[in-house]
C-alpha cells in the first residue's frame, strides 16, 4: 500500500507539472500572437503616420508653389488652391482617424469586441476610399476647369503623371491595408 502512496503522490505533482506547462505554454502563445497582432497594427500606424507627413509636405509645398511657381506652366486660380490645399488635408483627417481606430485595439479583449472593431475600422476604409475617388475626380475636373487647361498640353501631362502616380500608390497602400487586416483577423479567430 506505502507503494501505492508514493504513486498516487508522484502522480499528482506530475498532473500539478502538466497543468502548470500547459498554461505557461498557452500564456507564451497568447504573448506570441498579441506580439504578431500588434506588429501589425504597428505597422499599419507607422504607414499612416508617413501618410500623413507626405500630405503636410504636399500642403507645403502647394502653399509655397502659389507663390514662387515651381510647376511650370500652371498658375493658381483662387479657388483650385483651396482646393487643391484641401484635398490633402481632408487625407490627413482621414488617416490620423485611422490611427486613432487602429490604437484602440486592444488584444487583451474579447474576441467578438475585436471583430467589431476590426469591422468598423474596414468599412471606415471602404467608405473614405470612395468619398476619396469621388473627391478626388471633382478636384481634377474644378481644377482644369478654372486653371482653362484644357488646351494646354504640358499642364495636362504634368496633371496625368501626378494622376497616375497618385493613383498606384492609393491602390498599393489599400492593398497593404487589406493584407495587414486579414492578418489581424485571422490572428484574432
Amino acid at each position: 500500500m506505502e507503494n501505492f502512496d508514493e504513486i498516487k503522490q508522484y502522480w499528482s505533482m506530475f498532473a500539478a507539472n502538466v497543468n502548470s506547462d500547459n498554461e505557461t505554454n498557452c500564456r507564451i502563445l497568447e504573448m506570441i500572437k498579441n506580439n504578431r497582432l500588434k506588429s501589425c497594427t504597428d505597422a499599419m500606424i507607422k504607414k499612416l503616420v508617413v501618410t500623413m507627413a507626405f500630405l503636410l509636405v504636399v500642403m507645403f509645398f502647394v502653399a509655397i508653389d502659389r507663390s514662387f511657381h515651381l510647376i511650370p506652366h500652371i498658375e493658381f486660380h483662387p479657388i483650385t488652391f483651396i482646393i487643391a490645399e484641401l484635398m490633402p488635408l481632408i487625407g490627413f483627417v482621414i488617416s490620423a482617424c485611422e490611427v486613432v481606430m487602429l490604437s484602440k485595439l486592444d488584444y487583451a479583449e474579447d474576441s467578438m469586441t475585436m471583430k467589431r472593431r476590426i469591422e468598423k475600422l474596414k468599412r471606415f476604409q471602404r467608405v473614405m476610399t470612395y468619398v476619396g475617388i469621388v473627391l478626388f475626380a471633382m478636384f481634377v475636373i474644378t481644377f482644369f476647369y478654372l486653371q482653362e487647361l484644357f488646351g494646354n498640353m504640358n499642364a495636362i501631362m504634368t496633371f496625368a503623371i501626378g494622376i497616375v502616380i497618385v493613383s498606384i500608390i492609393t491602390y498599393l497602400e489599400i492593398l497593404y491595408d487589406k493584407k495587414k487586416i486579414k492578418e489581424i483577423e485571422e490572428g484574432i479567430g
